[in-house]
């Protein structure tokens, strides 16, 4: 349940205050959407940013993650399109 709080403690207060308005309308797949999308930004992150090089973040990924989330580098609406284009999702 990690990840809960990459989304929970991690992100910003405009961010969260999207998400949970979502998950009261949509339920738990919001938020494993999000979840997966902080994973794919973080990914993606990682290949082009020095700082979060696999070496810097070996053996504490879960701190780097939270520490992604609070300068999440897109916007509130973006990342609610960016999760709710994952198709197939049940």
């Amino acid at each position: 349940m990690d990840w809960c709080w990459w989304i929970l403690a991690g992100l910003p207060f405009q961010h969260l205050v999207r998400i949970m308005d979502c998950y009261f309308h949509e339920g738990i797949k919001v938020l494993y959407r999000v979840a997966l999308v902080i994973i794919n930004l973080f990914h993606k992150e990682c290949q082009s940013n020095n700082e979060w090089s696999p070496d810097n973040i070996k053996n504490d990924i879960g701190n780097a993650l939270i520490k992604f989330c609070k300068k999440i580098p897109v916007s509130p609406s973006k990342l609610l399109h960016a999760a709710f284009s994952i198709r197939g999702l049940r």
